[in-house]
């Protein structure tokens, strides 16, 4: 059952306010003079940050019909922040000696599904919703390597009641039953959450699902919807109490569904529509034929930079990255890894600046007023390092070139799942493996070639090429066993200099 809106005070961001703020940039569109066209799915702070940015800037520019109907999964916080405020929010830009300011206006409402999945099958349904967008993280998709994931307790479920869904794949499929008995067109799906191949991804438990259900309907799915992959890139951290109330002093209203990022943004579609969409490339999407060259530069140049810099920057007791790349010794072991074993392995699309996107990565990360730390960074290793460096040191070696600082930083994130600080004081592992690691890790380490071969095996995450390939193994003990006697400062000197 919906709610009514909350009520706001005098001082709330809201449309009748809006003549009130100071010092932001307002929209140059009446709001409710466009209706919507994109349906998301997973509204939270990076949606808020990017999408919805894209959009408002594409609504700015030329208009058009294609504001945003939002969907809450799970909670109506989103929902009650957004609604007080007439979907009204504040984007807060922040770089190193720049804040700015911006009113964003593109998202029109949000529903809740818990509250009223009818509601929900009858937005994705309305043949005005031409394009389908998802933030809903990893876990949202409820696959498995690649397939719908049958175990799972969500998707039993939503199979045993198709027209209750709770899920991503249960809603769409839900949407696109109805879209075919009243005979309407079909919609894009563009996947936005760091994925690989995560339309393709998408595609799959959306298909599945419905041959589960009707083969028939897994048939006008395959014919009628198209879906999308695309590579999102934006650092939004969470936003915080301090935050909101910068933000009301700098624009004079109180927004509590502000949000954080750093001006750059990124954003790569695969060019897979099977209806209108909104002109995302003028104002600075790319829509290209094939995504998975700029998801892997991504993955290894940025995402690989970012755990390196997270584990070598813990042991070397930095709190955040922005310190971390300040540290001349890190500096020059992430422009090596970046120079000598990542662009090695990319096939970098024509006209792209590679050299240029790898000194505005460093520039981001040295942003001291978008800080992360890097124990956050560190998290979840065994699920980001293979396709971050892993699949990269796998390609080197088949190519005949030696991953050395892949080694040092397999060294230290084995180090870090020992779970002790720098200074020798306990800490928790946060990993969906850290259970079966973390006590090998610890049991091992002081035998560091066993410690690498048992940690190795347990993970399950490493290449064959390198799993098996002596010299890796032992060099990776090597700068284990220096990690453990020296620190990281040490090591990663005396690996600069070897």
């Amino acid at each position: 059952m919906m709610q009514n809106k909350p009520s706001s005070s005098p001082h709330t961001l809201n449309a009748s306010n809006l003549v009130h703020a100071n010092n932001c940039r307002l929209p140059k569109y009446i709001p409710n003079a466009h209706s919507c066209g994109i349906a998301h799915i997973g509204i939270g702070a990076f949606h808020k940050a990017h999408q919805a940015v894209f959009t408002h800037e594409l609504l700015n520019q030329q208009g058009g019909d294609w504001r945003i109907a939002a969907i809450s999964l799970r909670n109506p916080t989103a929902r009650d922040q957004l609604a007080a405020q007439d979907g009204l929010y504040t984007l807060v830009e922040k770089s190193d000696g720049t804040v700015s300011y911006s009113v964003i206006a593109s998202v029109a409402k949000v529903l809740v599904a818990p509250e009223d999945p009818t509601a929900v099958i009858n937005l994705l349904a309305d043949e005005a919703i031409k394009v389908v967008t998802l933030t809903i993280t990893e876990k949202g998709y409820c696959q498995h390597k690649g397939a719908l994931d049958i175990h799972s307790t969500d998707i039993r479920k939503d199979l045993a009641t198709p027209h209750t869904p709770t899920t991503m794949p249960g809603f769409l499929v839900a949407a696109c039953a109805q879209r075919r008995a009243q005979q309407r067109s079909g919609f894009s799906v563009i996947s936005c959450d760091n994925l690989p191949h995560n339309g393709r991804i998408t595609r799959a438990v959306v298909i599945e699902f419905a041959e589960r259900i009707d083969p028939l309907l897994a048939e006008w799915i395959n014919a009628n919807v198209s879906f999308c992959s695309s590579m999102v890139d934006r650092i939004v951290p969470a936003t915080t109490v301090e935050d909101i109330t910068t933000t009301q002093n700098h624009i004079g209203l109180v927004d509590q569904a502000t949000v954080i990022s750093e001006p750059f943004r990124q954003w790569v579609i695969e060019d897979n529509f099977c209806n209108a969409r909104p002109d995302w490339e003028k104002v600075g999407a790319l829509i290209v034929k094939d995504v998975t060259p700029y998801e892997t530069m991504k993955l290894r140049l940025l995402n690989g930079s970012h755990s390196a810099l997270a584990y070598l920057g813990f042991l070397a007791e930095h709190e955040y990255i922005h310190q971390a790349i300040a540290d001349p010794q890190l500096l020059k072991l992430i422009e090596k890894l970046m120079d000598e074993e990542v662009t090695p392995t990319l096939q970098v699309p024509s006209g792209f600046d590679i050299e240029t996107y790898k000194k505005n990565i460093r520039a981001r990360f040295a942003n001291s007023l978008v800080p992360y730390k890097t124990t956050q960074v560190a998290n979840d290793g065994s699920q980001k390092l293979p396709q971050r460096l892993l699949l990269a040191a796998d390609e080197l070696l088949q190519a005949g070139i030696y991953p050395a600082t892949i080694t040092l930083i397999i060294a230290a994130w084995f180090r870090f799942l020992e779970g002790e600080t720098p200074e020798g004081n306990g800490m928790e592992v946060n990993d969906p493996l850290a259970s079966l690691l973390t006590p090998l890790a610890r049991e091992y380490r002081h035998n560091e070639v066993e410690q690498v071969r048992k940690l190795m095996a347990a993970a399950g995450i490493f290449p064959i090429s390198l799993s098996t390939h002596s010299k890796l193994i032992e060099d990776i003990a090597h700068w284990l066993k220096l990690l453990h006697q020296l620190g990281a400062r040490a090591t990663i000197e005396r690996f600069l200099q070897s």
